[in-house]
């Protein structure tokens, strides 16, 4: 959605300047009456038309085939993505045909019950990524940010930062903001931040929650004893489909979306989110920022 507004921001303003120059050579007698020199020379202005022309044929073209490749990109990851949680739900499927003792089954239930967690994430981020620019997607209301925050921390998170050996230290207010928000869409991005903090964070890390206040806005950060990023890849790290070459090799089953979808939801919310590292192997920061004079602040 986002491509497409930009792309016809583009092609308007270009077609505008051919307009433009099409006057002026309608209207280049009257333009130039009076003048002791014309405007352009007559020769140019056709040439100056055509090759005007000749770029906004350019630019679709180009335009086109970089949208192109984003579809592509999108459906290879989707089904490469969808393949392995599958896979183990049939194998799964499989050994509870033959499975006899009722511990084998529970651990073949348990994997079925984890896959199919896997595929409801995956969905999430995909349909987020179609959803994410559209105001009628959102569902906003007043909600307390520190309930959103503890929903987000709730299950499949504490568990999989239990299973690493991880502590996950909350220094927040006991009095947070309401905020007017889509919960469910800002629990997503609470969720794509901590869930990349404990799976980018060796085994007896830390990971820390707090906040920052201001006069109009209220910041929280989720802060991470991880791999880290280098200095010249956090500009790029809410990019579509972007991951880094320590990204890859420590979490092979990542997508490069959910952060992107991240940024559009706190930018659908007017407020900011970015990152901070001082380099690999030094941990992140994940900054999430509202603007207090937004919503009713609790006293």
């Amino acid at each position: 959605m986002d491509g497409t507004k930009e792309l016809f921001k583009k092609a308007i303003s270009l077609s505008t300047l051919i307009l433009l120059v099409e006057v002026v050579i309608y209207y280049r007698n009257d333009l130039t009456m009076g003048l002791p020199v014309p405007l352009v020379e007559e020769w140019l202005i056709p040439l100056l038309a055509l090759t005007l022309a000749i770029s906004v044929g350019w630019f679709f073209f180009v335009q086109t085939k970089k949208n192109n490749r984003t579809k592509d990109q999108f459906v290879e990851i989707a089904t490469h993505k969808f393949r392995t949680p599958i896979s183990v739900i049939e194998w799964s499927a499989d050994s509870l045909e033959t499975a006899i003792d009722i511990m084998q089954r529970r651990e073949e239930v348990k994997k079925i019950r984890n896959s199919l967690e896997k595929l409801r994430e995956i969905i999430d981020v995909l349909v987020g990524s179609t959803e994410v620019e559209d105001s009628i997607f959102y569902h906003f209301e007043t909600t307390n940010l520190r309930q959103i925050i503890e929903n987000s921390l709730k299950e499949s998170i504490k568990k999989k930062a239990e299973e690493k050996g991880l502590k996950i230290l909350m220094d927040l207010p006991s009095k947070m903001p309401f905020v007017y928000a889509d919960t469910k869409r800002i629990e997503f991005v609470f969720k794509t931040i901590l869930n990349n903090a404990i799976t980018y964070t060796p085994k007896g890390g830390e990971i820390k929650i707090s906040n920052e206040e201001g006069e109009d806005a209220f910041t929280l950060k989720i802060e991470d004893t991880g791999i880290g990023i280098g200095h010249k890849e956090i500009p790029l790290v809410f990019s579509n489909f972007y991951r880094s070459k320590e990204a890859k090799l420590s979490d092979t089953e990542g997508m490069g979306l959910s952060l992107y979808v991240s940024k559009k939801i706190i930018e659908k919310h007017g407020g900011n989110i970015w990152a901070e590292s001082d380099g690999k192997n030094r941990g992140t920061t994940f900054f999430v920022r509202f603007k207090t004079n937004d919503f009713k602040q609790i006293v």
